[in-house]
């Protein structure tokens, strides 16, 4: 992680009697004043004391937002270069997310007492919010209508996103990225993309993956992903003559179809009236979790979710088939690339797909 470092140099006042008033500087700087569990870091503060020959005692007080100490470092005499805080309480607890301030005293004897306000810090371990959306999750490249795709994004932070470290990464079935999107001092609501690839050329037909990844100041990291299918199959009055697939995913746990599932079966719907000779497969899938399979028949009713909002958009029934795969076919595990971890993995898996079926020559 990225160190902050906030100086903060104050003349204090002095509770000493006039006469024996000295010109004192004393200050205190933080490292990583933006902090995150992530790094697994301390939080450093750096006392700068000038001026003064001699101290009896010292003291930092840390507080939260409701004035509520903390955290006290304290000690005699010598003043430490660096003092280190492990961001637990007085009673060994982690210390919450939100704004702390924190507080140097100095006393040197009972008429010389010197005091700063510090400034700042910020405990954030939330991963920030990430979205990405295509206007045309379905394109065919070989359209006469050329105008690109639209891709949307959103994200958001509690406190800041660090927008130089965020990036939009698109990759081919064989997982190598063709194009990346990086940005300077904001995310933009969408690009438009006119697919070609960081050399300037046109992308084949083929399935993309767009991962849209987002950092905070802190360091914390999220991501977003959707996927694209680029067809170039010739379309013909008898139909499509290559298969077409097209992933739905649903929430750990549920079979309900979220606004931009809906909008992509609805592109599906459209391509199967344009091409009235081709059929569709629905498969239904859940991930390995405990939260996956304590749903009964939650498979079946992912892949049924799919089939009856095809029918209700027109489509004859006698042209789509679904079928419960359950855990028979998983995508990604815990630890591997595609999925990094529990939650991921499982979040790949928690799917139904779709297939529409080139017809037989």
């Amino acid at each position: 992680m990225k160190k902050l470092f906030l100086p903060i140099f104050i003349f204090v006042f002095s509770f000493a009697e006039a006469a024996e008033k000295k010109e004192v500087l004393i200050g205190i700087e933080v490292e990583n004043a933006v902090y995150s569990r992530i790094a697994k870091e301390n939080i450093v503060f750096i006392p700068d004391i000038r001026n003064i020959s001699r101290i009896r005692e010292w003291t930092l007080s840390i507080k939260d937002e409701d004035k509520k100490t903390v955290k006290t470092f304290s000690g005699k005499r010598k003043i430490p270069s660096k003092i280190y805080w492990n961001v637990l309480t007085a009673d060994r607890q982690p210390a919450a997310d939100g704004t702390y301030t924190y507080d140097f005293a100095i006393i040197v004897s009972d008429k010389e007492k010197f005091f700063v306000n510090g400034g700042k810090i910020i405990i954030d371990s939330t991963p920030p919010f990430a979205s990405v959306s295509l206007s045309d999750p379905i394109y065919f490249i070989n359209a006469a209508k050329q105008d690109g795709i639209f891709i949307f994004l959103s994200c958001g932070d509690e406190y800041k996103i660090d927008y130089q470290k965020c990036f939009l990464e698109i990759k081919n079935s064989k997982n190598k990225a063709v194009k990346t999107f990086s940005f300077e001092d904001s995310i933009p609501e969408f690009i438009i993309w006119n697919l070609e690839d960081d050399e300037g050329q046109l992308l084949s037909d083929g399935n993309y993956l767009l991962t849209f990844n987002v950092a905070d100041a802190a360091g914390n990291n999220s991501f977003a992903e959707t996927e694209l299918i680029l067809a170039d199959a010739p379309v013909e009055e008898s139909g499509l003559k290559e298969n077409l697939q097209q992933t739905i995913y649903f929430e750990s746990g549920k079979a309900d179809l979220s606004a931009k599932s809906i909008q992509t079966i609805q592109y599906i719907a459209d391509i199967l009236k344009e091409n009235s000779k081709n059929k569709a497969v629905i498969t239904g899938h859940i991930g390995f979790t405990a939260a996956e399979k304590k749903v009964k028949k939650l498979s079946e009713n992912r892949a049924k979710a799919v089939y009856n909002l095809l029918t209700a958009a027109g489509i004859d029934s006698g042209r789509i088939a679904w079928q419960d795969l359950g855990a028979k076919r998983h995508i990604a595990t815990a630890g591997s690339a595609k999925g990094k971890n529990s939650a991921s993995a499982d979040a790949q898996n928690s799917r139904a797909e779709i297939t529409i079926l080139k017809i037989q020559d």
